[in-house]
């Protein structure tokens, strides 16, 4: 493991370590028995540094002087008994105006998750230090290292710059091949393709119909992959375990997407870690409407720090033949306000998809988070959207169960689950949403909690024999809009405990609107043909009927 040096002070082995810039900082491997080569290289520097990522140095020992503020990613590689094992550990700089992390200077038991023997354990489970959660790498992100990808020389394709496809072998560090195609054209059952830095052009990529393979690349930044034509593929019927895709840039540029589908007959991902996307960063600004990342027949995909530009197109996930899990970390996706800057997701009756997404940033798009049918989603505090036009797009869908939370700053929330559909969503902690609106449609049913949240416009329409039943409560409302046209509806919207500044309610009789405790102002609602508001006051026992009849 990387052990960090500066000014006479070394870090414990596998941990991170804050510094100073200016001073130079050399690394070593905390333990070279049965080491016979070694690959030093600077993955990441923070925005505004004069280095350059790259290799270091191939010898036991290296080294590098910080120059800026925050975070420098270093990876060791090394060939260890004829497998190749990697650490990558962060040296932080501290801002001036941050925060200081203490040092590992007390004992585990102080300090350590779960008693582990050193640093700080990963929140994730892993040994990873917590601090290399914390420090900040380029582009803001923040580093975080899943585990080490460990697998036989053998066993690993390598692909450089300067390498040959005609003298390229596998299991050969020193003969690399040139092109990505080429390594994954000799790619078996368990490689690890592992690209150098460089931009690689490639007429489109097949990926091997293996069980499992690992492509990982020098960097987001520092390796790009860009077609002249086709896709990135995989598109066998045979079982999938682990496919990982790791550490690039992905310019789509002449081609199209990454396109990882399968059949009711195989299917994917059905006892493994499944698909993963690590710090992945889609570059391609084609403005046009088609996907970007294509996953059909999923059981368990995986997006951690995945990084997309405006108008790169949808990210589309589907599970059509068994219970798939989704899980969005740490992402950042970038729109333009158009259909296609999406997130969609579906499932089918009997293969629900279980998605989570958590610690993401959603900036301008379309539909952020759009749902087809059988979807379970979790959206978790740490997530914050900006300018979004509907955060949550949930049209014409059947079952599916929302649970949300979060910042959406100018942005919008759309429930509407169609004819002969149900819906069931909770809110809870939602903050700065422009518009919560319920479309209940003539034959659907939809049952909507929200709780401790700040909305500026809550608008329920009830059409025909729709149902209707929310439950709101320590919530704060501006404007209140509440509407039913149609047959006789068993509905109800219930207000416990809110702030309501203003309203309308249009067509619905009692009791269907009532209101315990909280605040509002009579005057401020608007009541239409017929619209009536029942407010219970002195602990429910007594309660009043708006509009007031004249006596």
């Amino acid at each position: 493991m990387i052990v960090f040096t500066q000014g006479g002070v070394a870090s414990n082995p596998g941990e991170a370590q804050q510094g100073v810039k200016g001073v130079l900082v050399s690394l070593s491997n905390h333990d070279n028995t049965g080491v016979t080569k070694w690959l030093w290289e600077l993955v990441s520097v923070p925005i505004g540094s004069a280095l350059e990522p790259g290799v270091l140095g191939v010898g036991a020992t290296s080294s590098f002087t910080p120059d800026v503020a925050y975070g420098y990613g270093v990876r060791l590689t090394t060939l260890v008994a004829g497998s190749v094992v990697v650490d990558e550990r962060v040296f932080g700089v501290p801002d001036e105006d941050g925060y200081i992390i203490p040092a590992f200077a007390m004992s585990h038991k102080a300090h350590n998750f779960g008693g582990q023997e050193r640093g700080w354990a990963g929140d994730d489970g892993t040994n990873a230090p917590l601090i290399d959660h914390i420090l900040k790498d380029v582009g803001g992100r923040v580093h975080e290292l899943e585990r080490a990808v460990a697998v036989p020389e053998a066993n690993t394709v390598f692909v450089s710059k300067g390498g040959n496809n005609g003298t390229g072998m596998r299991g050969e560090r020193t003969k690399p091949f040139l092109t990505i195609a080429a390594a994954l054209a000799v790619a078996q059952d368990g490689d690890l393709v592992m690209i150098g830095p460089g931009t690689f052009t490639e007429a489109g990529l097949t990926i091997p119909d293996v069980a499992n393979l690992y492509i990982v690349g020098s960097g987001m930044g520092v390796t790009t992959i860009t077609l002249s034509s086709g896709r990135i593929s995989r598109t066998s019927s045979s079982a999938l375990n682990q496919l990982l895709f790791a550490n690039f840039s992905y310019d789509e540029n002449n081609g199209t997407d990454i396109r990882i589908k399968g059949t009711d007959a195989g299917g994917y991902c059905s006892s493994g870690i499944g698909l993963t996307f690590y710090n992945i960063e889609i570059l391609t600004d084609d403005n046009t409407e088609s996907n970007c990342m294509t996953v059909d027949e999923a059981r368990i995909v995986r997006l951690i720090g995945v990084k997309t530009v405006a108008n790169s197109g949808r990210i589309e996930i589907g599970c059509t033949s068994a219970a798939g899990k989704v899980e969005f970390r740490d992402c950042v996706r970038t729109g333009n306000f158009e259909s296609w800057d999406m997130c969609f997701f579906y499932g089918k009756s009997g293969a629900r998809v279980a998605v989570t997404v958590s610690g993401c940033k959603f900036y301008t798009c379309n539909n952020a988070l759009s749902l087809g049918p059988y979807v379970d989603l979790v959206v978790d505090s740490g997530c914050d959207f900006f300018s979004c036009k509907e955060v949550i797009y949930a049209e014409d869908v059947d079952g599916c169960m929302l649970q949300v939370s979060g910042l959406f700053a100018d942005s919008d929330v759309l429930l509407a689950p169609g004819y002969g559909n149900t819906l069931v969503a909770r809110f809870r902690g939602v903050r700065e949403l422009d518009t919560l609106t319920c479309d209940c449609s003539e034959g659907s049913t939809s049952t909507v909690y929200v709780s401790n949240s700040f909305i500026e416009t809550l608008s329920a329409t009830i059409n025909g024999d729709g149902v209707l039943n929310m439950t709101t409560c320590n919530s704060c409302f501006d404007t209140a809009d509440l509407t039913y046209s149609g047959y006789s509806s068993s509905s109800q919207i219930k207000f416990f405990n809110c702030v309501i500044y203003s309203g309308q309610v249009d067509c619905i009789p009692d009791p269907g609107v009532t209101m315990r405790g909280g605040y509002t102002h009579t005057d401020s609602f608007t009541f239409l043909n017929g619209g009536q508001l029942r407010i219970y006051t002195n602990d429910g026992r007594d309660s009043t009927l708006y509009p007031l009849v004249a006596e």
